[in-house]
């Protein structure tokens, strides 16, 4: 039997990937997405208005990695705030 803190992560890697789903199918909205595919195993999603630069502390990102049959997706700084640079996805904090 799962414990509350197992069920709790798996609700929140849930919510994160039906959002990152949800603003894949949004397209021309006020929300522009950013992919950097780093390779098979890992990939940076990025969320911030249309027209927000990388260099700008705006962006909310998400990390998908892959470590056998094991997908996880976390968030930088361990939340879905729209307070961080994309241009720094590689080097930030995730959890």
């Amino acid at each position: 039997m799962a414990s509350i803190q197992e069920v709790q992560q798996h609700h929140a890697i849930v919510k994160s990937y039906d959002e990152i789903v949800d603003c894949l199918r949004i397209g021309g909205g006020t929300q522009s997405v950013r992919i950097d595919e780093v390779s098979s195993s890992l990939q940076y999603f990025g969320f911030a208005l249309v027209g927000s630069l990388g260099s700008a502390a705006v962006w909310k990102i998400s990390r998908l990695s892959v470590s056998g049959t094991v997908t996880s997706i976390e968030n930088a700084d361990g939340n879905m705030n729209y307070d961080n640079i994309w241009d720094n996805r590689a080097s930030l904090a995730y959890t």
